[in-house]
């Protein structure tokens, strides 16, 4: 039994370092080629998230660690409400403490990311954004920014969602990715030309337009 016990502990670490390697290549490796090796394992992943969750003898520090670490791949594949599911499942088994803090912001911007439920979705993206803020962490406040101006802008409420666009830009100025700016600029410029604001919107969606990535970016 002790050996039994011990095997799926080396087998849930090794899904959980392993998935934690393969959102740090994300960006520098071709997407279908991503997905083509990390997909064949999604159920050595989901073994393992089953046995750290639910098996007596399970490890729930390390299915937490592993869900966040999944989740990229979950959101690519487009499998949201498992996305969803398990990132309910994580944030019921989080330990207390002080290290809790980033990893609830990622599992509330994964939930925000993968909800069809509108009070979740806000509710989500707003808790991820609060945690961010507390640790002033710009690549999750960009997300839940992201998140709460999509809400709003997809249900109408442009002009709930422009302080959501307005903060983004302001925060992707403080980074050193062109993208953020340009994506920061082309969301205003959405959402002042729904408002009316014709003027504002070609602003901003100018700037947008004649943005100029470095080459050296090494963004693909």
């Amino acid at each position: 039994m002790a050996s039994a016990s011990s095997s799926r502990v080396v087998h849930a670490e090794y899904y959980r370092d392993l998935f934690k390697s393969a959102d740090g290549e994300i960006t520098a490796r071709p997407t279908g080629e991503w997905l083509a090796d990390h997909t064949r394992e999604i159920n050595n992943l989901r073994a393992a998230l089953d046995w750290a969750f639910f098996s007596p003898g399970g490890d729930r520090a390390i299915g937490v660690a592993l869900t966040i670490a999944a989740i990229p791949l979950w959101l690519r594949l487009s499998l949201l409400e498992e996305c969803r599911t398990r990132t309910h499942q994580a944030l019921g088994n989080l330990a207390t403490g002080e290290s809790r803090q980033p990893w609830e912001m990622k599992l509330y911007a994964a939930l925000g990311a993968s909800t069809s439920r509108a009070p979740e979705m806000v509710t989500a993206f707003t808790k991820a954004l609060d945690i961010a803020q507390h640790l002033d962490d710009t690549e999750y406040q960009l997300r839940a920014l992201s998140g709460l101006n999509f809400y709003h802008f997809r249900s109408g409420r442009y002009r709930a969602a422009l302080p959501f666009a307005e903060k983004f830009l302001e925060v992707a100025a403080q980074r050193s990715d062109p993208y953020d700016q340009l994506f920061g600029n082309r969301t205003i410029g959405m959402t002042k030309h729904f408002l009316g604001d014709q003027i504002g919107a070609r602003s901003h969606l100018e700037q947008a337009l004649f943005h100029q990535i470095p080459p050296t970016s090494g963004m693909i």
